[in-house]
């Protein structure tokens, strides 16, 4: 049976950050898409078969948590891990309620793994026949 690997959107405005967290999710199979901010992805997102949204709560025009509640994530059913580096209560509340999953900043390897993992499931995900189009 072919395989297809499970794609992840990133979504962080510190350049840095999108990068080492889309290179390690590459690591461990999946497919990466990294945006600076939530209305490049919302722009591509037509475009995009993600599985799931990995983003920063404190983005530039548009928040984290106001993406986990965009009309064009939830009408996908898009599962959304929130992280953030700030360690205020009211955000991570927040983030917790509207989320899949929150991480704290600095993120842990194998955390990061283990929390997509359990939002999108693994990295490769095998097709049945004549499913190729789906």
């Amino acid at each position: 049976m072919p395989s297809q690997r499970t794609t992840i959107a990133v979504v962080d405005d510190d350049e840095s950050i999108r990068r080492a967290l889309s290179r390690q999710l590459r690591a461990a199979g999946y497919r990466c898409e990294a945006f600076a901010c939530a209305e490049d992805l919302l722009f591509c997102l037509p475009l995009l078969v993600p599985q799931g949204v990995l983003a920063d709560i404190h983005l530039g025009e548009m928040s984290g948590l106001q993406l986990a509640v965009h009309p064009d994530i939830t009408r996908r059913n898009l599962p959304v891990m929130l992280m953030t580096g700030h360690t205020d209560p009211m955000f991570e509340d927040a983030a917790r309620g509207v989320a899949a999953a929150f991480l704290p900043k600095p993120i842990a390897g194998d955390e990061l793994l283990e929390a997509m993992n359990a939002i999108v499931g693994p990295p490769l995900v095998q097709q049945l026949e004549g499913d190729e189009g789906l």
